[in-house]
């Protein structure tokens, strides 16, 4: 793991988490108020209930399960990015998360909200434009490009939201 976020360019610190990333683990939590930047600039701040939470979880595909995650900002002598590398039992799921997760960005939602009975989310369109992925053994390995050059979103705000790489 370590090899590939070399290999994808990581400049900063690594975060690792071996925390469960189950739906079924994610949907029983709620109850927590954050303030989120999108990628244009601007902020808002949401409480987060089990029923958000369940709703943005549930757009997308889900992951196939894996057992590690490894995070960082990397640079590509061009741009900034977001590092990703998911460490799978198996090839086979790897593979099948290459286009889970790229799936996962074009449908899922970061976060949901509900205002007078009324769901609205933030999708991940909105913080990465690109996504470069591929998986290597039982290793996906992934740089996240966002929408605002120069701007990556960290991947490690999430792992502890879970939301991008909840799985089965």
């Amino acid at each position: 793991a370590i090899r590939w976020l070399d290999a994808l360019g990581t400049v900063t610190s690594v975060s690792m988490t071996g925390e469960s990333f189950a739906f079924a683990d994610l949907a029983t939590q709620g109850c927590c108020t954050r303030t989120v930047i999108s990628g244009d600039g601007k902020s808002q701040s949401t409480v987060q209930t089990r029923e958000t939470i369940r709703r943005a979880l549930l757009k997308g595909p889900l992951l196939r399960p894996f057992k590690l995650a490894w995070s960082g900002t990397g640079y590509d002598g061009a741009r900034t990015f977001t590092t990703l590398v998911l460490a799978h039992d198996d090839a086979g799921s790897a593979r099948e998360n290459v286009t889970r997760l790229v799936q996962r960005i074009r449908e899922g939602a970061l976060d949901g909200k509900l205002v007078d009975g009324e769901y609205t989310d933030i999708p991940w369109t909105d913080f990465y434009g690109r996504v470069d992925v591929q998986a290597e053994g039982g290793f996906l390995i992934a740089r996240l490009y966002p929408v605002e050059s120069g701007r990556p979103f960290p991947l490690w705000f999430f792992l502890g939201d879970k939301t991008l790489i909840v799985h089965e």
